[in-house]
């Protein structure tokens, strides 16, 4: 049986089926497609999701720039705590959750 709560870390969890990110017992607001990379993310916990993909999820009615993709992970990154948003290079992104 698969638990819709993601556990990001110890303090910080993502409701997948709400839609809720919880740090430090505080409900963060996420942007639309704050939720949609986070949700890509959390559904992909053990690998790392690639450009491609991102684009699809949340760019799928026009091109993702370069500019768009970093400032959606810089603000994404800021509600999270520090480094559980991972880029692998010249790939995508991974979550390092526990």
């Amino acid at each position: 049986k698969k638990s819709n709560i993601k556990y990001i870390t110890n303090i910080c969890t993502y409701d997948m089926f709400n839609k809720i990110l919880i740090n430090k017992n505080e409900i963060i607001k996420l942007t639309k497609n704050e939720l949609d990379f986070l949700e890509l993310l959390c559904g992909n916990n053990n690998r790392v999701v690639t450009y491609e993909e991102i684009e699809n999820k949340i760019w799928y009615d026009s091109v993702m720039s370069e500019d768009a993709i970093r400032s959606l992970v810089r603000n994404l990154r800021r509600k999270l705590p520090k480094d559980t948003l991972n880029n692998v290079s010249r790939v995508g992104y991974k979550i390092s959750s526990l």
